[in-house]
Formats: C-alpha cells, sequence, structure tokens
C-alpha cells in the first residue's frame, strides 16, 4: 500500500509539477513501416482555477447552475494529445494526396453510469382530485465537452454538451 501511494504521489508531482513536458502515452506514428510522426496524450482531473478563461467563457455556466450547485462539485478533466506529423514522410508514403491524420478519442462512460442514481424516480405533484398524484421523472446528468484544437496556422473551439442516464447516451448536441 505505501509503494502505491508513492506512485501515486509521484505521478501527482511529475503531472502538475512538469505537466508541460508529462505524458501518460507515446504513441509512434507509421505508415508501411516509414515512420511520419508521433504523439503524446495526457488525461488528469484540473482544479476549476486553472482552467484557462476562454475555455470557462465557451463552458458558459449560467447562474441557475451554479445556485443549485453550491458546492461546485463539478470536475474537470483536462485530455491533452500533442501531435507531430513530418509533412515529407507523409507525401512519401503514396502517390495520393494525404490530407492529414484522424486523431479519434474513446471516452468509457460505463464506470460513471454504474454511479449513477435511477434513471427514473417519483415525483409528487399537487392535484385538484386527489391530493397529490405521482409523475415519474428522469435522472439526467451532463457532460460538458469543450475541444480545443490549436496548429500553427489555425485555432478553434468546439462545445458539444453529452445527456446521459443511467440507461446510457440520450442525447449528444453540438453547441
Amino acid at each position: 500500500m505505501l509503494k502505491d501511494r508513492i506512485k501515486d504521489f509521484a505521478r501527482y508531482y511529475f503531472a502538475h509539477k512538469m505537466n508541460s513536458r508529462y505524458f501518460d502515452h507515446k504513441i509512434s506514428m507509421s505508415i508501411n513501416e516509414r515512420n511520419i510522426g508521433w504523439a503524446k496524450e495526457s488525461m488528469d482531473f484540473i482544479a476549476d482555477k486553472k482552467v484557462p478563461a476562454e475555455i470557462t467563457k465557451t463552458r458558459a455556466r449560467t447562474a441557475f447552475i451554479e445556485a443549485n450547485n453550491p458546492a461546485n462539485n463539478e470536475k474537470v478533466l483536462l485530455y491533452r494529445t500533442h501531435m507531430f506529423i513530418n509533412r515529407e514522410e507523409l507525401d512519401a508514403t503514396s502517390d495520393y494526396s494525404i490530407s492529414g491524420v484522424n486523431s479519434i478519442i474513446r471516452f468509457n462512460i460505463m464506470r460513471l453510469m454504474k454511479n449513477m442514481d435511477n434513471a427514473e424516480f417519483p415525483l409528487f405533484c399537487p392535484d385538484e382530485q386527489e391530493d397529490f398524484r405521482v409523475i415519474y421523472g428522469e435522472k439526467l446528468y451532463y457532460i460538458n465537452l469543450i475541444l480545443q484544437k490549436v496548429s500553427d496556422e489555425q485555432k478553434d473551439m468546439e462545445r458539444y454538451r453529452i445527456t446521459i442516464s443511467r440507461k446510457g447516451i440520450q442525447k449528444i448536441e453540438k453547441l
């Protein structure tokens, strides 16, 4: 147990003190045994105050959410990918023009779903004939996904809201 705590402390120290140079995984990209580049990725929870102002502005929290969430228990997960592609090597792999590389992010929500409340819960509403009637509501959770893509020439930002319940993903909308 002490060994695990030392490893966690070392990971925390390196992730927070040297986060610009420290990554969890390094991937070598190749086509037909020709190395065309690399990608490094890391993931960690960060404090709300460390979120850049432009990300906070894009997130656009409303006063209603802040009022209903006084403990501010919203968690911020930072996923970073640093990618280098050698354009000359990429062009040499094929006679056809290749515009770039697609990066696919997979985020498994099964662990989140196991810890959620039951999807349906009773709501008691006043009724004129009886004292009250029972209707059933659905417990929903929202994940705000903000993608920031930066290259030498451009900087793009996109925001998505993923609505999930214990039953699975209900809706994905681009905002």
